[in-house]
């Protein structure tokens, strides 16, 4: 395995510093050591404080910018790997396209020893073998670190999916607002429509007019309200709207939905 260190020290940045958003072929590594920034993956932000940080794969186009309140300053190590094991190129790679990290007190100290071991002149021969062991020792680190990642962002996906299946479940009947949902729990709209298809199968929009469809056939089929009072019921301003939606789900029209036999609803 070859390692080639493309950058690797601590870097200092400015209240509101931005850097845009650009991609390249190497892996890169970021601490945050003080002050706060965040991280863009498209529209996707990671808010990252001392002590946390990411790991961004090779090709993963990101940007970077420091909050307007303290300055931040950041170990960066930015590095392409020749030869890595397996697991190292599934790491650095691009099967995910950055890990979040926290409680990196460990990667911290490995590279404050990487660049130790770069910066010795005096015993080039020794400092470059214990380069090669350490960064053998990152890159465990690192899987440990990015399996935890994994499963916090599973436990953490699986709380926004459970939590907008409960928003949804009860109150189809209003007007949604995805985009001020995610707004509200201060992630992307994005993110919450990815997460949401993930631990469902429907996308929020399906599942909405699933639900809104199901109210609107158990009052066509248990009541005798008219049909533009079962669409306000559903969710629908426009009872127009509501049938066309109606007959483009179920196959039918609310009022020929509600002649059928109840042994023979479609």
């Amino acid at each position: 395995m070859e390692v080639r260190c493309i950058k690797l020290g601590v870097c200092s940045f400015k209240v509101n510093y931005f850097y845009a958003e650009h991609a390249h072929r190497h892996a890169e590594l970021d601490l945050v050591l003080c002050g706060r920034c965040i991280m863009a993956f498209g529209q996707e932000r990671v808010a990252l404080r001392a002590g946390e940080g990411v790991l961004v794969a090779s090709g993963t186009p990101h940007s970077f910018m420091v909050s307007d309140s303290q300055p931040c300053c950041i170990s960066q190590f930015e590095f392409e790997v020749q030869d890595a094991p397996p697991d190292a190129r599934r790491l650095l790679g691009g099967e995910e396209p950055f890990y979040r990290f926290s409680r990196c007190g460990d990667l911290k100290l490995c590279l404050a020893d990487l660049h130790r071991y770069r910066a010795d002149t005096s015993f080039r021969e020794y400092a470059a073998r214990l380069f090669s062991l350490e960064f053998e020792k990152l890159l465990l680190l690192l899987q440990l670190h990015a399996k935890q990642s994994l499963r916090e962002a599973g436990r953490a996906e699986n709380e926004l999916a459970t939590g907008l299946l409960r928003y949804l479940n009860s109150h189809f009947s209003e007007d949604i607002d995805f985009e001020a949902y995610a707004r509200q729990h201060k992630i992307s709209s994005s993110y919450l429509r990815r997460i949401f298809l993930r631990h469902v199968g429907l996308n929020g929009l399906n599942y909405l007019t699933a639900l809104r469809m199901e109210k609107a056939k158990e009052l066509l089929l248990n009541s005798e309200l008219p049909v533009s009072e079962i669409a306000l019921q559903a969710g629908y301003h426009s009872p127009a709207y509501f049938s066309n939606v109606f007959r483009k789900k179920v196959g039918l029209s609310p009022s020929g939905f509600r002649s059928q036999p109840n042994g023979n609803v479609v």
